[in-house]
């Protein structure tokens, strides 16, 4: 199961609606994988999500010939969403284009988030959030996909010549699109990275470090993000000066990546501890022990109400200071 799917599993217990960002392109597969991650589904009734013919599973789209989801494809939906689910523990509805609701729809299905009924969930679907009213993201908990399932990313790393441990170690990195295939397809000497990595931190100034954890490397981008939480954590007064400021010039899709970023790392180190041993990964392994497990996971709430203030709110500099100082209070040294 991957990352993502994991997020959607115990999000979609504790959210009424999510909203997904993810590319247009194999859309309506994508969803229906997340519909069995949220419903937990198995079986026959995983088989039935992914025919499209499941009870409790409502998709909505785009009809044919038109370019909008219309207010009455949001109104059979309201209807639905008052009976009670037949199979399934919560019944689902599926708006595989959220950003193609019209205005009244919109107000519309606003009025199901206010008061949402008992079992019923939501999973909207956009390539931006900022394309949807305020109002429905701000109600939203925000996911973002991209990276390939976890189980076929190692398999496809491990036949790159990654043996299984450096494997799943690339597989836990914030990842944008198209590179684990170039991981795969250019191996990187992990270990000799991360040991030169490891001597060269504490050179770096905070005018670096953010430009970093906003790189084009995967790896270092990784570095950068753990580097950024010790920071926050002992409340280095550089990072919450000209870090912000920095921070707080990147342009604001720039910004929702990097909390996406850090809320990978988080859930990730909060899960499980680092695939690789100190020798190899100590900056992994030092956030790890530091930070907490528990904490971590409270810090992938904290980024993601931050994700969606910036999302919605503005601006961003007060907000970024905000979760950096939550960030300092949150973390605790065993």
């Amino acid at each position: 199961m991957s990352a993502t799917s994991v997020s959607l599993a115990s999000l979609g217990r504790a959210a009424v609606t999510l909203l997904v960002v993810s590319p247009e392109a194999d859309r309506l597969e994508a969803a229906r994988r997340a519909a069995r991650s949220v419903l937990a589904a198995s079986g026959a009734q995983a088989s039935k999500i992914d025919r499209g013919v499941h009870p409790d599973v409502l998709e909505v789209t785009r009809i044919d010939g038109k370019d909008r989801v219309g207010i009455e494809q949001i109104r059979d939906v309201i209807r639905a969403a008052y009976l009670a689910p037949t199979e399934a523990r919560h019944k689902l509805c599926l708006i595989l284009q959220a950003e193609a609701l019209t205005m009244e729809a919109s107000n519309a299905l606003l009025k199901t988030l206010e008061e949402p009924p008992g079992e019923f969930r939501f999973l909207l679907f956009t390539t931006d959030p900022s394309e949807l009213l305020p109002t429905i993201v701000s109600r939203s908990r925000i996911v973002r996909c991209g990276a390939p399932p976890c189980g076929l990313a190692v398999d496809q790393l491990e036949a790159s010549g990654y043996d299984r441990d450096t494997a799943r170690w690339l597989q836990q990195l914030p990842l944008r699109q198209g590179e684990m295939d170039a991981l795969a397809g250019s191996p990187r000497d992990v270990a000799g990275f991360l040991q030169e990595a490891s001597r060269s931190r504490m050179e770096r100034n905070v005018a670096t470090l953010i430009e970093a954890c906003g790189g084009e490397d995967p790896l270092a981008r990784r570095q950068a993000l753990l580097e950024l939480l010790l920071r926050a954590q002992r409340r280095d007064p550089d990072l919450m000066t000209e870090g912000i400021r920095r921070l707080a010039l990147w342009d604001r899709a720039a910004i929702l990546v990097l909390l996406q970023d850090l809320q990978r790392v988080c859930f990730h180190l909060g899960r499980s501890i680092p695939p690789l041993p100190p020798s190899v990964d100590p900056l992994g392994h030092g956030v790890h022990q530091q930070v907490g497990p528990v904490a971590l996971r409270r810090l992938c709430l904290a980024l993601d109400s931050a994700h969606r203030g910036i999302a919605v709110y503005g601006p961003m500099e007060p907000i970024l200071l905000c979760l950096l100082f939550h960030l300092g209070e949150d973390v605790h040294v065993h």
